[in-house]
């Protein structure tokens, strides 16, 4: 169900501003990831997180990202860097296996079964809480007697976005997106978005991300573009 309007449908005379061009990935392995992805897509949430936090390690200091560069590729393929880290400098950590598995024992084959166990266990958690397919919203509605959130999460993530969303911000929710004077129908169609959020919040349909990009839209208008 689109909820866009045509990209010929722009308000306020604005241009449509040409797509930004990509970076290679052929410079060098961690150059796109360093100029692109972190500043656009991670940022923001760090940018939050400084309002409140003071972060111990700096965020992209710059000679984290010099020595980045100069590691080796064998080292940065290898994955197990921060593993062998800690079993080098403070071994009487590695005695505290981890969320994912690691330091379970010294056996590889038990260290990889434990690893694929616990992994499987995140993506199920984070299939419920997020990226739930619209037939699972409506079993575990049917099942909602069973708090299945209480078993299903809480071991790696504790964001329940999906379940808040038609529970303890249903009601600003509705007040935000379903105001005749909203300003995110500039961009948004809001009968079809009011159609999402019914479904959301009666448990029948999962809606998340297209209700955080409205409710998202919305904010930012509200707070920071109209006077």
């Amino acid at each position: 169900m689109a909820i866009f309007r045509p990209p010929s449908l722009i308000p306020n005379g604005c241009e449509a501003l040409p797509p930004v061009p990509q970076i290679l990935q052929q410079v060098h392995p961690l150059t796109r990831v360093v100029s692109e992805e972190i500043p656009w897509h991670e940022f923001g949430r760090v940018a939050i997180e400084q309002s409140q936090l003071i972060l111990r390690t700096p965020y992209m200091d710059n000679d984290l990202v010099k020595l980045m560069f100069q590691a080796p590729a064998g080292v940065r393929a290898a994955g197990n860097l921060q593993e062998q880290y800690v079993k080098d400098t403070r071994p009487e950590l590695a005695s505290i296996p981890t969320n994912l598995g690691r330091f379970v024992t010294d056996s590889r084959l038990l260290t990889e079964f434990a690893y694929a166990s616990l992994w499987a266990l995140f993506k199920v958690e984070y299939i419920y809480l997020y990226a739930t397919p619209h037939w699972l919203t409506r079993v575990d509605g049917l099942l909602r007697k069973l708090r299945l959130e209480r078993i299903l999460s809480g071991r790696q993530k504790w964001e329940a976005y999906r379940i808040w969303l038609k529970t303890d911000l249903a009601d600003f929710i509705q007040e935000t997106l379903f105001n005749p004077g909203a300003h995110f129908t500039q961009f948004f169609q809001q009968e079809t978005v009011k159609k999402m959020v019914a479904r959301h919040v009666a448990g029948t349909h999962n809606y998340m991300n297209e209700i955080n990009r409205a409710l998202t839209v919305e904010l930012i208008c509200s707070s920071l573009v109209t006077p």
